[in-house]
């Protein structure tokens, strides 16, 4: 589950959570003419040598840091009133990134 941004917590990159939960709350597509329904993209992330930041975040980021491919940081909330956090994934180049599968599911009773 992913998410391109010009600007964010780890600069422009595209973004995905370990927790789709995360997603849900913040980032999932309602579809339209629909009550319920929801989709994520379940995606296929090739992280490689990934630059450990904790909470840390550098948002004038445009590549990872020299001798690494990525950036994991975390956990993130999407804003102050979000009931779910995750750890973030950030690559900065979509070929690292295979969307494997679009889930659709209706939300909870």
């Amino acid at each position: 589950m992913g998410l391109q941004c010009h600007t964010g917590l780890y600069g422009r990159g595209l973004y995905f959570a370990e927790r789709a939960a995360y997603c849900h709350e913040n980032f999932a597509y309602a579809v339209p003419r629909t009550q319920l329904r929801t989709r994520l993209i379940y995606a296929r992330v090739l992280v490689g040598r990934k630059c450990e930041c904790g909470t840390a975040t550098e948002e004038r980021l445009t590549k990872p840091p020299d001798g690494f491919h990525s950036i994991v940081g975390g956990p993130h909330k999407f804003n102050a009133d979000s009931a779910e956090a995750s750890r973030m994934c950030v690559v900065y180049d979509n070929a690292q990134v295979y969307p494997q599968y679009i889930i659709e599911y209706e939300k909870g009773c």
